[in-house]
């Protein structure tokens, strides 16, 4: 779910129970996260992934069994109980757009939406009148906290009323009972462009920028970076040198997962839901491909461009002849298959698929087949690229950490570089240099701060 990894964690979590003035902890239930009180202390609400897909799930405090709450395509994540027990705000987030908020009955039932935003919602809460709901929320283009008055069964929508201002992100948002008060973190976790030397495992940063610096793409000649940057004011697709000195702005409208053709002259990158193609230094669009697409990715002879389309309940990797507009589907799964990327001799596609609670590598042939998964375990495998130089090599990320190559034949995995420091929240969209040599990728660190707000 895109930039969610920076704020959530995905596997391996349990909840526990402990003295709130210290003492031994006691396990309350597995594989769940999110936990959150009813206001009578006799009940916690979570998010699991128990059923097969991220749901809400509702357990006592002096335990038993867990109790399904929630059961749909969707992805619900930190829930927050009104102060009168009856209800649960939580965010939803689906395939095809980030997220939004929403009111579910504690005893199950149809949620009520409360926004049409499809932007990132964090950890919601209510006021103690339980009349109004405050999150953060990139509405406005920063992570700031906004709030929402909240009435029980209402078809109209409201309007959210902005409590932060500032470039955020405010995140962590907790709400006081004491009447119009609220804590909250300012947390800084832009990321920026790294290089990774294959030979020797060292590290060189390349771009120092405030500001946000990511998807770093070489171009043929080795010597120029294509990044997105939000240096401009709005994130948009500029070429860097690999000092970090910005060149030019390619791209005023690009959001990114951008794809550079195999002569670097042509570029193609997402405008809205369509991916749009045009030549480097030219205003001019060459073609536009239209549909809810993501991720676009050239052929090798450049005939041909690879998507992930879809919709909520399934995303599959498509082609499309940029000649004769033909298409064909390529994997027809009822999960997330994102980031395609062409083996150099163009008879294979790699790709990673979010099933349920995982994400690993699977291979189909270009022109159509039977996917074959390459990796499996317990760790998440993603954003897949083949080497340049060696036939069945697969640079990928474990787990947003590590920096892996996969043989393709066998799926065994190398680990070449890990990030075990504190500080260091994620690393994304890793790429090679033409030559096979380096790597590139982007580097989130996180700094914070912790504010009280009185009278919002």
């Amino acid at each position: 779910y895109g930039i969610l990894d920076a704020y959530l964690k995905g596997t391996g979590g349990d909840i526990f129970l402990v003295p709130a003035l210290g003492g031994n902890p006691v396990k309350l239930v597995s594989n769940g996260f999110d936990p959150a009180w009813s206001p009578d202390g006799k009940t916690i609400v979570f998010r699991s992934v128990r059923s097969g897909d991220w749901e809400l799930w509702t357990i006592r405090a002096d335990g038993g069994e867990p109790k399904q709450l929630t059961n749909d395509i969707g992805f619900e994540y930190q829930p927050s109980w009104s102060p009168d027990g009856k209800s649960i705000v939580c965010v939803i987030a689906h395939l095809s757009s980030p997220a939004d908020l929403y009111v579910i009955s504690s005893s199950g039932g149809h949620p009520q939406r409360l926004t049409y935003d499809k932007t990132l919602f964090l950890k919601p809460g209510w006021s103690p009148d339980g009349k109004s709901i405050l999150f953060s929320s990139r509405r406005s283009g920063s992570m700031n906290i906004w709030q929402i008055p909240f009435f029980s069964g209402a078809q109209d929508v409201a309007t959210p009323k902005r409590v932060t201002v500032g470039e955020g992100a405010d995140v962590n948002l907790s709400v006081s009972s004491i009447k119009h008060t609220i804590s909250y973190a300012t947390v800084k976790s832009s990321p920026d462009i790294w290089e990774l030397t294959v030979s020797t495992g060292m590290l060189r940063q390349v771009s120092t920028e405030t500001g946000l610096e990511d998807q770093p793409i070489a171009f043929p000649d080795g010597k120029v970076l294509l990044v997105q940057s939000d240096r401009g004011g709005n994130t948009s697709l500029w070429t860097m040198d690999l000092n970090g000195t910005f060149l030019s702005q390619v791209v005023e409208e690009g959001t990114g997962g951008a794809s550079l053709s195999p002569d670097g002259k042509e570029i193609a990158y997402l405008q809205g839901n369509d991916v749009a193609i045009r030549a480097i230094g030219d205003v001019s669009l060459l073609k536009v491909i239209p549909g809810t697409g993501s991720f676009p990715c050239w052929s090798p002879d450049a005939k041909t461009i690879a998507v992930s389309r879809g919709d909520s309940s399934s995303v599959n990797i498509w082609t499309h002849s940029i000649e004769s507009g033909a298409e064909k589907q390529i994997t027809s799964f009822k999960d997330a298959a994102l980031f395609p990327d062409w083996s150099p001799d163009g008879e294979r596609i790699i790709f990673s698929l979010n099933k349920g609670n995982s994400r690993h590598l699977w291979m189909v042939p270009s022109s159509g087949g039977t996917p074959i998964e390459i990796t499996s375990g317990g760790s998440e495998y993603s954003h897949p690229k083949w080497s340049p130089t060696e036939k069945n090599v697969i640079l990928c990320l474990k787990d947003h950490r590590d920096i892996c190559l996969v043989n393709a034949s066998t799926g065994k995995v190398r680990e070449l570089q890990a990030f075990t420091e504190s500080g260091v929240n994620l690393i994304d969209y890793p790429s090679w240099s033409p030559d096979g040599k380096k790597i590139y990728f982007s580097l989130y660190r996180k700094t914070g701060d912790i504010y009280v707000l009185e009278n919002y």
